[in-house]
């Protein structure tokens, strides 16, 4: 799930199916890598037309699949549109901005299986043993490559900077929630990159990385940290004609 220094996360282990269309905003993000395989991340959809997901899930041929429960089974509820314009942050190599905004070539249908999440935060810090919750299409099983059909949730617990350095001793955590508790098996991993971070009914975080040799504990982009960036670079983003 991530760039450089962290390896991957891409699946829900330890979860559940979330509830068919209770995640409105939830954004299946696929990709190519090499022309004839796809790599595959989450997003959250926050207007009409940008859907907010992780730097490192940029890639070429970029489509969304919104409204969509199980993903490889066309429902009539999904609307698929290209994306015509991403935009990473700035500084996505650096620990903590590991997020990116992407522009749809055409506007969402807006109904009960398709809402934007309207990024209205409140800033409160998330303290250690706050329980969170985190959602997405990736892996199920820890060894082997199974994607989940379906969209999973798995509540993870904040942990603190003392036990995230732990797992993550070089790395500045000023920008990132860490969740998931060393004594549980429940965490995000392969194919989940991109996807929501919820405390409570905010959205505070978005699935970054984690470390294969000691799971479960994860880091999440703090969404927080780069509000002020998300605002300026939504009213400069445009499709080419």
């Amino acid at each position: 799930m991530m760039l450089l220094y962290l390896p991957k996360l891409d699946e829900i282990i330890g979860g559940e199916d979330a509830s068919p269309h209770s995640m409105p905003y939830m954004t299946f993000l696929k990709f190519d890598i090499t022309g004839n395989t796809y790599k595959r991340c989450g997003g959250i959809l926050i207007s009409e037309d940008v859907v907010l997901t992780a730097a490192h899930c940029n890639g070429t041929n970029m489509q969304v699949i919104l409204g969509a429960h199980n993903i490889k089974s066309k429902e009539n509820s999904w609307q698929v549109i290209k994306v015509c314009k991403s935009v990473p942050h700035q500084q996505h190599k650096k620990p903590g901005n590991d997020i990116m905004l992407l522009k749809l070539r055409e506007k969402a249908v807006l109904n009960r299986y398709v809402l934007p999440l309207p990024i209205n935060h409140s800033g409160g810090k998330v303290k250690p043993g706050s329980v969170c919750s985190v959602a997405g299409w990736g892996r199920i099983k820890e060894y082997n490559k199974d994607e989940s059909p379906t969209l999973k949730k798995v509540d993870l617990k904040v942990v603190s900077e003392k036990i995230c350095s732990e797992t993550f001793p070089n790395i500045n955590l000023k920008n990132f929630i860490c969740a998931g508790d060393p004594q549980e098996n429940k965490y995000a991993y392969n194919g989940d990159s991109g996807g929501p971070l919820f405390c409570g009914t905010d959205l505070q975080g978005i699935v970054q990385g984690g470390n294969y040799n000691k799971p479960p504990t994860g880091l999440y982009t703090k969404v927080s940290s780069h509000l002020k960036w998300m605002k300026q670079t939504i009213h400069t983003m445009r499709c080419k004609k």
